[in-house]
């Protein structure tokens, strides 16, 4: 329980954090470059952390019912320039790390069982900003499976993150099409057990009504 408070009191998972920094550089270089047509771009990405922000983009990734404020948290949102979206989501109760995470297909045309084979072979962002660098982890998969998401199967995987550190954490990635050009992942993280939660993580998933096809605006 005290590592679970710890967690809580630290906020977004680290890797997420990792994955922001990246983003956040980005952006900062490109208002570099651009000067003052960089500083326009830079203001949408004043809200990251607004809680009511990151809900209203979520919305527009999928139908979420009303999730019980004693338990969820809306941590961050960013519009990539309409390429993606991502959008955090903390379960304060279980320490469980949710992210739903809009991304192009058109070119790559793969299935979602493709995709998420993909994401746990190439890995995730992973690390921190005292690192000075950006890795990725692998997940080794422990078991497969497919379930009913927003009135869509949804294939995932589930297994073991190893950080740069040794670090592991238990792991969840599922995948689904709402069209041919989009998909959409939903990503779990958790930082106590050697198995992620796979009841708690079906939970959230029970309260997604419906993905929208036109989560992300790339063409």
């Amino acid at each position: 329980m005290k590592r679970l408070n710890r967690r809580n009191n630290k906020g977004i998972a680290p890797w997420l954090k990792w994955l922001l920094i990246i983003m956040v550089v980005g952006v900062v270089l490109l208002v570099a470059t651009c000067g003052i047509g960089g500083y326009f771009l830079m203001k949408q990405f004043g809200n990251i952390a607004d809680p009511a922000a990151a809900k209203q983009m979520a919305s527009g990734i999928a139908t979420i019912r009303e999730l019980p404020a004693n338990q969820y948290k809306y941590a961050f949102g960013m519009d990539m320039f309409g390429l993606c979206k991502i959008v955090g989501i903390q379960d304060e109760q279980s320490g469980i790390q949710f992210t739903l995470i809009t991304m192009p297909n058109k070119e790559k045309g793969l299935t979602a069982d493709q995709l998420v084979s993909q994401m746990a072979q190439q890995g995730v962002p992973t690390g921190g900003a005292s690192s000075g660098s950006s890795s990725t982890t692998k997940i080794d998969v422990k078991s497969q499976g497919k379930t009913q998401v927003g009135g869509m199967e949804m294939p995932y995987i589930t297994g073991i993150a190893e950080g740069k550190n040794g670090e592991k954490k238990p792991a969840f990635i599922g995948c689904v099409l709402p069209s041919s050009e989009m998909a959409v992942l939903v990503c779990a993280f958790s930082d106590t057990g050697t198995d992620i939660d796979m009841a708690k993580v079906k939970n959230f998933l029970s309260y997604i009504e419906n993905f929208s096809p036109s989560a992300s605006a790339a063409k």
